[in-house]
């Protein structure tokens, strides 16, 4: 039976997929300054998590000073199991650290591509890609409403009514004139 877990356990995968990471995970956020916030969050996090792993797993490999004493039969079992329990301990440290470093490496990847696409950043354009992104944001709750319901949620107008009024006019206008599927860029 240990084998066939074993065995099982070769296709699990701990952490994300690539696909879940760049679809789920940083894709949903919407615009390209969204994603590229998402992605800052996401490697700050991982790297914070890297760190104390690699920690971890130096703290298990110093070796415990060793106490001479008579050990009986008990005290040897017990013993080997907390010796099995370390080395699956460092096992599973180990196989951490190599999961987070993967998808840090994805995630650096993807924050290039979109710093690339976003360009340098400064207080005035980090506002103007703020402001930008919270209308894109609504534009595509309102559109999915439609979809969905026949008309815009109250949960959604809030959100839209929370918006400077210049943007709150330019999306109402364009929601009476424009399909949903063409502000989603599905069409």
């Amino acid at each position: 039976m240990r084998d066939t877990i074993k065995n099982l356990l070769n296709d699990h995968r701990e952490k994300h997929s690539y696909f879940q990471i760049e679809n789920f995970i940083i894709g949903c956020q919407g615009s390209d300054w969204f994603q590229y916030r998402q992605c800052l969050r996401e490697i700050k996090a991982r790297w914070e998590t890297l760190e104390m792993l690699k920690e971890d797993l130096i703290l298990m490999q110093i070796p415990k000073p060793s106490k001479f004493r008579f050990f009986v039969k008990s005290d040897r079992m017990k013993k080997r199991i907390m010796k099995r329990r370390e080395a699956r301990k460092i096992s599973s440290l180990t196989e951490n650290i190599s999961e987070v470093e993967r998808e840090i490496k994805k995630l650096i990847n993807l924050a290039l591509k979109l710093k690339k696409s976003i360009g340098d950043i400064d207080d005035e354009k980090r506002e103007a890609l703020e402001a930008d992104s919270w209308y894109q944001k609504a534009r595509k709750m309102a559109a999915v409403d439609i979809m969905v319901h026949g008309g815009i949620s109250k949960q959604t107008m809030d959100f839209i009514l929370s918006l400077p009024k210049e943007d709150l006019k330019n999306i109402l206008l364009e929601i009476r004139h424009v399909k949903p599927e063409t502000i989603l860029q599905i069409e």
